[in-house]
């Protein structure tokens, strides 16, 4: 295992988690390869391809006022020129048109693949471990 190979592919996670809290779909979808796997079994999402991802990335967003990820460092396994990475993820957001809060506690099992653009997801599992809404308190006078 490269140490620079492990630090690409932390890149990538750290890259999707600020893309995905800037609503940076365009940036979330070139960190995949076009044939890529998006899923989120817990809540029956299994999108395959770029444009499926898309569509269903953009329908989710329009839920949501605003949702922030938060990404600890992965273990990861590189084997030539593929990569399995595993990184505890949190998200916070607030419902759209709503004063309703979510939080958003899972893991994210990954594979990655070497391409000539450097390491992309080939398929992202998001395990969700729990899923809390709340709502938001006014402010205080």
């Amino acid at each position: 295992m490269s140490v620079s190979d492990e630090a690409a592919i932390q890149q990538v996670l750290s890259a999707y988690s600020v893309a995905t809290s800037r609503g940076d779909d365009a940036r979330v979808l070139a960190l995949f390869v076009d044939d890529g796997i998006w899923s989120v079994p817990g809540i029956g999402v299994h999108l395959e391809g770029i444009e499926q991802v898309r569509a269903g990335m953009a329908q989710i967003r329009s839920q949501f006022d605003y949702i922030v990820q938060v990404h600890g460092p992965a273990e990861i396994a590189i084997s030539g020129d593929t990569a399995k990475a595993a990184s505890v993820i949190r998200e916070s957001g607030k419902y759209a048109g709503r004063e309703v809060a979510v939080d958003i506690l899972g893991i994210y099992d990954d594979d990655l693949l070497r391409t000539p653009a450097g390491w992309k997801f080939r398929r992202r599992v998001f395990d969700l471990q729990g899923m809390h809404d709340f709502p938001l308190q006014p402010p205080q006078a």
